[in-house]
C-alpha cells in the first residue's frame, strides 16, 4: 500500500526513504545467478526471454538507483486533480498563482512534464509555462522547447477548427516571448511523421543528443483516419446526449473526447449511464475506439496501444528526461498507466486516499508543498 507524504515530516521521511534506499534487485539477482548456473541448452527460449527481461529490469532499477543517490530527478505531473483543483467544468479550472510560481522553479532545476487528458492548447494555455514538456490527450501529442521560449501548437495539431476551449484569437504563449524553430517531429513506432511549420531539424541531429535537447521535441501519435472518423461520428452521438442533459459538458479534444457529468443532479447519473450504454455499444462493438471513466467524467479515446505511460517512456528516451528518475504524481485512472510505467526505475504518487499501486499518496493540497519543497532539498 502507499505511503502518506503530506507533511514536512512526510517528505523527509521520503527523503529518507527514496534517495538513501537500495531499489528492490538483491532476489531477482540471486535467481538469474541459479539460471545462469545452468546450461543454456536446457533452457526453453521461453525462460531465455524471461531472464533478459529480468536483467534488463534490474539493470534499470541499479541505474535509477545511482540517480536517486546523485538526485537527478524528472517530475510528471496531472493536472487536473493534482496540479488544478478539480472544477465543476473544465473551462473554470485554474492553477493557483503560487502553484504556477512553484512550477516555474522546479522547471530550473529538474525537467517537468504536464500530462493531461486536455488537448494542446487548451493545456499550453492553462499552465502558461515555457521551459517545461506538455502531454497531451493523454500523452498523443507532446511538446517539448528549447530553454528560454514558450511553446505552441503546431498548426496541423489535431484538434479540428472551432473546438477549442479558449476564446478564439486567444495567445497561446505568454505576451513577450519568442516562438521557437521547431524541428521535424520525431515519433514512437506506429506514428506518422509531419513537418514543423518553421525550420526543419539540422541534419546530422539525433534524439537524445544535447543538440536535440536544446532544441527541443515533439511529437503527434497517428490514430489512423478510420479511428479519427469514428471520434468525429461519436461527437454527433454525445453533442445530442449533451443537449438532453443540464450541466452535462462535452469536451471535444481532436484526438479524444470527454463527457463531464459533475454538474448533472445525481438521479439523472442513472439514466444517463443506461443511455450512453445504449448509445456507445455500436462504437464499443467496432472496436475503433475505446470508452473509459473517471472522476465524474467519461472518456472516448482511439483504441491504441498508448496512454499516458507509453508516452513516458517515449520521454524518458529523450535529453534532458533520458539521465533522470522519474516522479510521476496524478489522481486519475489515466494516470495509473504512468505509475506503471515508473515502477522500478522511478517513484509513483497518488493524489488520493491510500493506494495500491502507487509508492506514495498525498492530498491535491499538498502537491504544490511537496513541489516546494523538492526545490528547497535541491539545494541541500
Amino acid at each position: 500500500m502507499s505511503v502518506p507524504l503530506n507533511s514536512i515530516d512526510d517528505f523527509e521521511g521520503f527523503a529518507r526513504e527514496v534517495f538513501g534506499r537500495k531499489l528492490p534487485g538483491r532476489r531477482l539477482s540471486e535467481r538469474r545467478l541459479s539460471e545462469r548456473r545452468l546450461s543454456e541448452r536446457r533452457l526453453s527460449e521461453r525462460r531465455l526471454s524471461e531472464r533478459r527481461l529480468s536483467e534488463r529490469r534490474l539493470s534499470e532499477r541499479r541505474l535509477s538507483e545511482r540517480r536517486l543517490s546523485e538526485r537527478k530527478l524528472s517530475l510528471f505531473l496531472d493536472f487536473d486533480g493534482t496540479l488544478a483543483p478539480i472544477a465543476e467544468t473544465p473551462a473554470l479550472a485554474e492553477l493557483p498563482l503560487n502553484s504556477r510560481e512553484v512550477l516555474s522553479r522546479l522547471s530550473l532545476i529538474y525537467p517537468v512534464v504536464v500530462i493531461s487528458g486536455r488537448g494542446l492548447a487548451d493545456i499550453m494555455e492553462k499552465v502558461g509555462l515555457a521551459n517545461i514538456t506538455y502531454g497531451a490527450n493523454h500523452g498523443m501529442t507532446i511538446r517539448s522547447g528549447p530553454s528560454g521560449t514558450a511553446l505552441r501548437p503546431s498548426g496541423t495539431a489535431l484538434r479540428p477548427s472551432g473546438t477549442a476551449l479558449r476564446p478564439s484569437g486567444t495567445a497561446l504563449r505568454p505576451s513577450g516571448t519568442a516562438l521557437r524553430p521547431s524541428g521535424t517531429a520525431l515519433r514512437p513506432s506506429g506514428t506518422t511523421l509531419r513537418p514543423s511549420e518553421t525550420a526543419s531539424q539540422p541534419s546530422g541531429m539525433t534524439p537524445g543528443s544535447s543538440e536535440a535537447a536544446l532544441n527541443g521535441f515533439e511529437m503527434d501519435y497517428d490514430v489512423g483516419a478510420d479511428r479519427l472518423a469514428e471520434l468525429r461520428a461519436a461527437v454527433k452521438v454525445l453533442g445530442a446526449v449533451e443537449a438532453r442533459y443540464e450541466g452535462l459538458v462535452m469536451e471535444d479534444k481532436g484526438a479524444t473526447l470527454s463527457l463531464h457529468y459533475r454538474q448533472l443532479a445525481g438521479g439523472q447519473v442513472e439514466a444517463l449511464m443506461k443511455e450512453l450504454d445504449n448509445e456507445l455499444a455500436p462504437f464499443k462493438e467496432r472496436g475503433l475506439i475505446r470508452v473509459t471513466g473517471g472522476k465524474k467524467v467519461i472518456e472516448l479515446r482511439p483504441n491504441v496501444d498508448w496512454n499516458k505511460g507509453r508516452a513516458v517512456e517515449w520521454i524518458l528516451e529523450r535529453e534532458p528526461f533520458a539521465s533522470t528518475c522519474p516522479i510521476y504524481i496524478g489522481d486519475d485512472e489515466t494516470d495509473r498507466d504512468g505509475f506503471r510505467a515508473v515502477r522500478g526505475i522511478g517513484v509513483s504518487v497518488y493524489v488520493g486516499a491510500e493506494d495500491k499501486e502507487a509508492s506514495y499518496h498525498m492530498e491535491q493540497s499538498s502537491v504544490v508543498g511537496f513541489l516546494s519543497w523538492l526545490i528547497a532539498f535541491a539545494a541541500r
